[in-house]
This record gives structure tokens, C-alpha cells and sequence, in this order.
């Protein structure tokens, strides 16, 4: 059985008075919960996090196979999100004038559409 490639996700929820505490707290949970997941031998990589405090926006990068695996993260994080999309990674070259695509999918539709205020 050939293995899934690994996908780049956004994970997007609106916090409320979000500061640089919580958004800390949010990625440390996120992080524990990838940590399980991984344990549990579902592959998922929180690789950055992003906190738009004026925005009150949190958003994370996480790597998965697919779509199902975000959401289950999201459970074992006890975190809701009010948008998760699959990205393209565009990575500029070291000279800065070529870019290359470091994933081949294509923008997934997002089960939470709604608004988020």
C-alpha cells in the first residue's frame, strides 16, 4: 500500500481577546493533541502558529494526509475551528526570483463556512 501524501491545512478560530498568552495555550493543546495522534499512528505536524490579536485570529499550519485527520485533531483538542482549508506551500528559491510548489493538492472546501462573528 503506497503511502498518502502529506497535505498542508489551515486552521483558523476566532479568539475572542486573543493575546499572546492564549494563543500560546491554544498552540501548546494543539501541540499535545498532535503529539497523541501521532502516538495513535495518525501523522500530523503542527508546523507554525499565528496569532492576529487585532484580528482576534489564530491560525495554525498543520501538515495531515488528509482532511478527516484535522478534524480529528481538532477533537482530541477540544478546539473548534471556524475554517480549515487545505493550502498550497509556495517557498521562494534562494535566489528570490523562482518559487516552487512544495505541495501538489489543490484548495479543499472547508466544512465551517459560516461567519465567525
Amino acid at each position: 500500500m503506497a503511502e498518502r501524501p502529506e497535505r498542508t491545512f489551515i486552521f483558523e478560530t476566532y479568539v475572542p481577546q486573543l493575546d499572546q498568552r492564549s494563543a500560546a495555550e491554544r498552540t501548546s493543546t494543539l501541540s499535545t493533541a498532535a503529539r497523541r495522534l501521532n502516538e495513535a499512528g495518525i501523522p500530523v505536524r503542527l508546523l507554525r502558529s499565528l496569532a492576529l490579536v487585532g484580528e482576534e485570529t489564530h491560525l495554525c499550519l498543520i501538515m495531515a494526509t488528509e482532511l478527516g485527520d484535522i478534524l480529528q485533531l481538532a477533537e482530541q483538542a477540544g478546539l473548534e475551528p471556524d475554517h480549515v482549508a487545505e493550502a498550497i506551500a509556495i517557498t521562494l528559491s534562494p535566489d528570490r526570483t523562482d518559487t516552487r510548489e512544495e505541495t501538489r493538492s489543490a484548495p479543499a472546501h472547508s466544512p465551517w463556512m459560516g461567519s465567525r462573528r
